[in-house]
């Protein structure tokens, strides 16, 4: 029987680190120029500044999301090890709990995204082994003797880009427009994209599964979007 456990560092934390810091930075300028609007600046800039500050919340929101989802993928990583031995693969907890697919028995090979899916027994079972498992090649060339290997395709989801759109158009809105209806519009609309970034993060949330880091940022970057929202409408009354 041979082991399998995954050997992934933690090394984006690093980084996010840095463009989380960078990113509030940069906000707090484009606030200062968008607010007090120095004499010589042009709207075009003004316009350039607004797309910038859309792009930087954006970016720090999605990537927020992408760290809470790499956090849950290494924990889950790190709680599980996998064996394979002649008749059977399995897939064993830290606290105890296995699923186990007879070799015979394996109905489909999906290659996913960095991970080897297994699915096959009665009932149907589903074994997904990360590639960064010491041995994973050899591990996947014992598993593809037995069937074939696929990529699992990915559907593209046209909601999330209409979501991305429509969170540019807003922050361009909220710092461009001098109109108090507009800003108003924008900036609910500003909140409300932050409380759909935070519905995505809340299973991750119950699971206790997010760091402190991404929920600091987070935490700061939505206080920021209020105070943006309440500035930007007390500067067009």
């Amino acid at each position: 029987m041979t082991l399998y456990l995954s050997q992934e560092p933690r090394t984006y934390q690093r980084r996010f680190r840095i463009f989380g810091l960078a990113s509030i930075l940069l906000l707090l300028g484009i606030c200062l120029f968008s607010f007090y609007e120095p004499q010589g600046l042009s709207h075009s800039m003004n316009v350039a500044l607004a797309g910038a500050a859309g792009a930087i919340v954006l970016g720090t929101i999605v990537l927020a999301l992408f760290m809470s989802a790499k956090n849950v993928m290494w924990k889950a990583k790190h709680t599980f090890q996998w064996e394979l031995d002649s008749e059977r693969i399995i897939q064993r907890h830290e606290s105890g709990r296995t699923r186990e697919i007879p070799l015979v028995r394996i109905e489909s090979l999906n290659d996913y995204r960095g991970w080897l899916i297994v699915k096959g027994g009665e009932p149907l079972e589903r074994i997904a082994v990360p590639s960064d498992v010491d041995g994973f090649e050899e591990l996947k060339r014992s598993l593809g003797a037995h069937c074939a290997i696929t990529p699992l395709k990915t559907k593209f989801s046209i909601l999330r880009l209409l979501m991305v759109i429509s969170g540019i158009v807003t922050y361009v809105l909220l710092f461009t427009s001098h109109i108090l209806a507009v800003i108003v519009i924008a900036g609910c609309n500003a909140i409300l994209f932050q409380g759909w970034s935070l519905y995505l993060l809340r299973r991750v949330w119950q699971a206790k599964s997010m760091s402190l880091l991404v929920v600091a940022t987070y935490i700061l970057t939505s206080l920021m979007i209020v105070w943006i929202v309440l500035l930007r409408t007390k500067a067009a009354m």
